[in-house]
């Protein structure tokens, strides 16, 4: 993520979390496995999670900037979208956004 490098890092915690999720999805998200809306909803459920046990700042599930590198990736303006909805919307599928979303997150 070139221009944002000095943003905040994911965790250490959640980046060996990702590398399971990235391996073996269906072991976390169910049968569909690579599927972009099931991984942002699971991630959405960690994050509340994270909140509701009120250590957020111990776990960094995305860099800071990552809608805005996800918004100039694609050249898009700036939109109220989530980083997830603009990636399905600009991918052929669910498992196209699925690979896609974890090439940008590298």
């Amino acid at each position: 993520m070139n221009q944002f490098s000095h943003a905040a890092d994911i965790s250490p915690q959640v980046r060996n979390l990702y590398s399971q999720l990235r391996t073996r999805p269906g072991l976390f998200l169910g049968d569909a496995g690579e599927s972009l809306t099931l991984l942002e909803t699971y991630l959405r459920g960690l994050m509340g999670n994270s909140l509701m046990e009120q250590t957020p700042s111990e776990y960094v599930f995305l860099p800071d900037g990552f809608l805005a590198y996800v918004i100039a990736h694609y050249h898009r303006k700036e939109d109220a979208r989530n980083y997830a909805s603009i990636i399905r919307q600009e991918e052929a599928g669910e498992r196209a956004a699925f690979l896609k979303f974890w090439e940008l997150l590298d």
